[in-house]
């Protein structure tokens, strides 16, 4: 803000100001840089069926116990398919609600 107003001091001296005056100065913490070549840019869907997207969700109930729910999306419509909910989802949880979807709904391109 200094800066934007003219002010071309050094920002430890700006700290120091503070210091004495008693007031607190939130710490920036660095932002972690993603290299650019590990991001592929996303695949628009083409139809029904052709990307579908999961992902696990963990919420507390009133009395303290742990509530995770594993819901299935396509992606072209936006509709839910399917929601898992257990205390605990295992990878063979994961496993029986993708064969349950693939036998109702056929398998989709991508996941």
């Amino acid at each position: 803000m200094l800066r934007r107003e003219g002010w071309k001091d050094n920002h430890k001296r700006a700290h120091r100001f503070y210091r004495q005056l008693g007031l607190s100065l939130r710490h920036r913490r660095p932002k972690r840089n993603k290299a650019a070549y590990l991001r592929q840019p996303k695949k628009p869907s083409a139809g029904i069926n052709d990307i579908w997207s999961m992902d696990f969700v963990a919420d507390a109930l009133f009395d303290g116990r742990r509530l995770r729910t594993l819901p299935v999306v396509d992606n072209y419509t936006s509709k839910c398919l399917v929601i898992d909910a257990g205390q605990s989802l295992k990878g063979a949880d994961v496993v029986r609600v993708l064969k349950q979807l693939r036998m109702t709904r056929g398998p989709p391109k991508t996941i």
